[in-house]
């Protein structure tokens, strides 16, 4: 299912995660700007709430990236974002990050830097979705 920034937001609150514990990478932040819409939510978490979140029922699968990583539902978490040489820490993302309806999300130019990094199909056409963005916005 697709969601838009509004039923990202919805989905995100209703977990009650503690602030400074998370930020949205992924496709969320793009779905935040109204870029476009995402179909799931890729969480970067640091690991007092991965472990409280896999005590509590969250399944634990061997992401792309070789890590470890949660799944529920829509839902995918992570302790790390390393994809070959990217490797960004939480607390530098968190700290960059956009709030959007007192939600954080990883800003679009760290975003960027990570599908340059992935450069699968779907992340060059996001690039290129992120480059016009910013175009508009001033911020290329």
């Amino acid at each position: 299912m697709m969601m838009n920034r509004k039923e990202l937001v919805e989905k995100l609150k209703a977990l009650g995660l503690p602030m400074g514990s998370f930020v949205v990478f992924g496709s969320g932040p793009l779905a935040a700007a109204g870029i476009r819409e995402t179909n799931d939510i890729d969480l970067l978490v640091n690991g007092r709430l991965y472990a409280h979140m896999k005590e509590n029922g969250w399944s634990e699968k061997l992401g792309a990236n070789g890590e470890h990583m949660l799944e529920n539902g829509d839902f995918e978490v992570s302790r790390s974002w390393k994809f070959g040489p990217y490797n960004p820490h939480f607390s530098d993302l968190y700290t960059a990050a956009d709030i959007f309806d007192g939600i954080p999300f990883v800003n679009l130019h760290e975003v960027r830097t990570w599908k340059i990094q992935s450069s699968r199909p779907k992340d060059r056409r996001d690039i290129e979705l992120i480059d016009r963005y910013m175009a508009k916005k001033g911020w290329a």
